[in-house]
């Protein structure tokens, strides 16, 4: 069992910063520590020695437990106490994007009692969400499908942000809620890690440097050329090879970012506005209240740069051989 003052359970979404949470979380593991607060190292630790930023393998053996405390899952959390013991703090913070839809939450209820529970949560559009999932599942995972086949075989579930909540809430009644919207010139959005930190009460001096970002997204063509490549065959190393390449020569690729039509991205917007009210009325405790509308590509614009899919390949093939030709010449 473990037995801490204050329980802080970051939840995700997914595409609203959480890799620049997570990494500043991590980074400052013991200026953490000093306030008595534990990002535990446990579940966080790899087999080949190194250390992840958030605990995603807690929300995996959570997963194959389904819903049963199993030894496995014993095991992570009983180390999980023994390191809040040692450390001696007074809050246990968990960070996963993978908690978002994690139906069975009552699991770590059973093993974790708490004076006070804090359930952070962030989320984006669902019509923004779709399309960054999109972007990183081929740029990071190599999915060969084509926008609409991907979007056609995902779990509409996770768009239905007020139902993801309700499991966590079922299992935390008492718990304080701290849900932001991922909008545009909002703290959430513009420095999350900084937003984070006030979320929790760590009103810390968090600089511009800790602000961490991957790198920007690709525009949509870019997207849909390393799709091709990913079908085709190619081997990791090659493959991100030239996506660091595509980073660097943004002019090959029209300044398109959106992957669906405007119509499609209405649409799904239009779609779960219904349960988006519950969100606000049920959730939402700071920031704005409800998604602004959605600020998109033109739709002649969108048609010429990505109407044809199939075309996409060779448009970009001969913008790079002039490319190479110029900077030969």
């Amino acid at each position: 069992m473990i037995r801490t003052k204050k329980l802080i359970l970051h939840i995700g979404s997914w595409k609203t910063g959480t890799t620049s949470i997570q990494s500043y979380l991590s980074g400052k593991y013991q200026q953490l520590k000093a306030d008595k607060v534990l990002y535990p190292m446990t579940s966080r630790r790899r087999a080949d020695g190194g250390v992840d930023t958030a605990h995603h393998r807690l929300r995996m053996l959570l997963d194959g437990a389904d819903g049963a405390m199993t030894l496995q899952v014993a095991g992570v959390l009983d180390r999980m106490a023994v390191e809040l013991k040692q450390a001696q703090c007074e809050t246990l913070l968990l960070s996963s994007e993978t908690f978002m839809d994690f139906r069975r939450p009552e699991t770590l209820r059973r093993y974790i009692e708490a004076d006070e529970v804090q359930i952070v949560a962030v989320f984006r559009n669902q019509a923004e969400f779709i399309s960054s999932m999109y972007y990183t599942e081929v740029c990071h995972r190599k999915v060969i499908d084509l926008p609409m086949d991907y979007l056609d075989g995902f779990n509409g579930n996770l768009l239905d942000y007020a139902s993801c909540l309700v499991p966590w809430r079922r299992a935390w009644p008492e718990a304080q809620s701290s849900v932001s919207l991922f909008e545009r010139g909002t703290p959430a959005r513009d420095f999350p890690a900084a937003h984070m930190m006030a979320q929790i009460g760590l009103n810390w001096p968090v600089v511009a440097e800790d602000n961490h970002v991957e790198h920007k997204s690709l525009p949509a063509q870019a997207t849909l050329f390393l799709r091709q490549l990913a079908a085709s065959g190619w081997d990791d190393m090659s493959f991100f090879d030239v996506f660091k390449m595509c980073h660097r020569n943004a002019d090959w690729f029209a300044p398109v970012k959106e992957h669906y039509s405007p119509d499609v991205l209405q649409q799904i917007f239009a779609d779960y506005a219904p349960q988006n009210k519950a969100l606000a009325e049920e959730f939402v405790s700071n920031g704005p209240r409800e998604f602004a509308p959605l600020v998109l590509t033109e739709r002649d614009t969108w048609e010429r740069a990505m109407g044809d899919t199939s075309a996409v390949f060779p448009t970009i093939l001969k913008r790079i051989s002039r490319s190479a030709a110029n900077a030969c010449t």
